[in-house]
């Protein structure tokens, strides 16, 4: 026993172990901090509580990647145009600095339709698209790029310019064709039509292809739980991995709130981990239930039919798709031209198919390609674009107003995208919007009209 040494008071022990802990903490709390000060070039705890420092974990654009934090079905099956938001639905974010409703059809819009013309000074303008185009129309509303530019032309010279949105996140071709015979079906006026797309005609396609469905069908994402819960036709095992989704879901939304919520910063980022890995255990739950929805999909006995699709290919596959985009596209200009309405088709720029510009630095960390290979749209527009482009010329030597926007932003040396998927900022909306306006207004201008 003398060779023992004496144990130190327990107070003198509680003591050092409460210093240590307060220098491990202030000792993290320093690291966090400096780490947020590199990717965000501002401190901490200057930041402003009401915005969402990380694009990716911004509600609004989850929300756009299919992760509904609000709402499990935000969207509805339509018998002629595949599927539309919700009525009353609302949508924002991304900068803008109001939310907009779904209207009556479940399309963002200010207007219900058939909007019908209030008096002749009005010029109605169609926009068709996916997400991109949506954006734009919204833009549009806040900031009349579009108006003011037909405003300065002779012809639209004190003329109202009224936008009215056939656009909806994830329409692809022939959704645009049939949203616009539709509407023209149900009486709707038009004086000019924009379609806003490509993106979602190979990305969304290819995801379709994947899912060993036709890429002429609608979005497989936005889709396929919506049959399936049409059918009733869930298994025991699907039904479980939707309640473990559901509850992803309730773990992210709290996630995301606590990262407004933190004080520390040693808090925002354990969130922001936590966050970080509840979004990849929700894609990886959405990929166990499409595995369990191949092995026990009965396409006989569904109440809703998807064209399957056996791939041959990606060169047949892509062709496939320029195909679907260039004959869609054609019988849109027919259609219009039959009623003397303009229609002018725009390829819309992406970050994963590269031009001569230079991403900013945010950019670069965020969306470059090979820092997103897991990016579900990476390898379609990658491959895509290049068909889609080799296409165009079809619609050129038929007469159509077709334009390619892909090096719209190669004069930008800031930010423009917003996230990884196909959306831009404030800065890439304005500058696309005076694209779209200036192409629009050259082909308008007296010299060039047929």
């Amino acid at each position: 026993m003398k060779g023992l040494k004496k144990l130190p008071p327990l107070g003198n022990v509680i003591k050092i172990l409460g210093i240590n802990l307060v220098l491990m903490f202030l000792l993290l709390e320093g690291v966090c901090l400096g780490f947020y000060a590199a990717q965000h070039q501002q401190l901490y705890y200057g930041r402003s509580p009401d915005n969402s420092d990380n694009p990716e974990d911004n509600p609004i654009n989850l929300d756009q990647q299919g992760i509904r934090l609000e709402e499990n079905i935000t969207e509805i099956l339509h018998p002629f145009l595949g599927y539309i938001a919700k009525p009353g639905t609302g949508f924002g974010g991304f900068e803008f600095q109001s939310v907009f409703n779904a209207n009556n059809y479940g399309l963002v819009s200010q207007l219900n339709y058939p909007y019908i013309r209030q008096n002749p000074n009005q010029v109605l303008v169609g926009i068709f698209g996916g997400s991109v185009a949506t954006f734009y129309y919204m833009n549009e509303i806040e900031n009349p790029t579009l108006a003011r530019t037909l405003n300065n032309l002779p012809e639209f010279a004190n003329k109202e310019i009224v936008l009215l949105n056939f656009s909806q996140g994830g329409y692809k071709q022939p959704q645009q064709l049939l949203a616009l015979n539709y509407f023209l079906s149900q009486g709707q006026e038009l004086d000019l039509a924009i379609n806003i797309d490509g993106f979602n005609e190979v990305a969304i396609a290819n995801n379709n292809i994947e899912k060993e469905i036709a890429p002429s069908m609608p979005s497989a994402l936005q889709v396929m739980p919506l049959v399936q819960l049409a059918n009733n036709n869930l298994s025991t095992e699907q039904m479980k991995i939707m309640l473990e989704v559901i509850g992803i879901k309730d773990k992210l939304k709290n996630s995301l709130q606590g990262q407004q919520d933190c004080v520390l910063a040693l808090c925002y980022f354990w969130e922001q981990i936590r966050s970080t890995v509840l979004i990849r255990n929700y894609y990886d739950r959405l990929e166990d239930f499409d595995d369990k929805r191949k092995k026990s999909a009965t396409p006989d006995e569904s109440l809703i039919y998807l064209q399957p699709w056996e791939s041959q290919g990606t060169e047949s596959d892509y062709e496939s798709m320029a195909q679907i985009w260039i004959q869609s596209s054609l019988a849109m200009s027919s259609v219009l031209q039959a009623r003397n309405i303009p229609y002018f088709h725009i390829l819309q720029p992406n970050q994963y198919y590269p031009t001569e510009r230079q991403f900013s630095a945010e950019e670069q960390q965020q969306f470059a390609p090979e820092n997103n290979r897991r990016n579900p749209y990476l390898d379609g527009v990658q491959l895509g674009y290049p068909y889609l482009l080799q296409a165009s010329q079809e619609l050129l030597d038929n007469g159509i107003y077709f334009f390619n926007g892909v090096t719209a932003f190669d004069g930008e040396p800031d930010t423009v995208y917003i996230d990884t998927c196909c959306h831009y900022n404030q800065t890439g909306r304005n500058i696309f919007a005076n694209f779209v306006a200036s192409q629009i207004a050259l082909t308008l201008s007296p010299p060039n009209l047929q």
